[in-house]
């Protein structure tokens, strides 16, 4: 997130579903600052999924921002094992 106001930016909430999730919900960014915020994506299924992540702040202006995340999930291969096991 990137904050081109001359305030700090306080984000209060980032709201997501348990298929994503972020590394971080609550943080300050200073005046031309900026934060990364990693999305993590578990599916339960083979299948694509999309979803609306929403920010919470208190920017003026924009207090409230939706951001499209997508998702694929796939079959996982079968594990194979050659060698010796220790």
């Amino acid at each position: 997130m990137i904050n081109t106001g001359n305030d700090p930016l306080n984000v209060t909430d980032i709201v997501l579903t348990s298929l994503f999730g972020v590394d971080s919900s609550v943080f300050t960014v200073a005046p031309g600052g900026n934060q990364e915020v990693s999305v993590s994506f578990t599916p339960n299924a083979a299948d694509t999924f999309e979803e609306l992540l929403i920010v919470h702040s208190d920017d003026p202006n924009n207090p409230t921002v939706h951001v499209t995340v997508r998702g694929t999930g796939v079959v996982a291969g079968d594990l194979a094992w050659r060698g010796r096991r220790r």
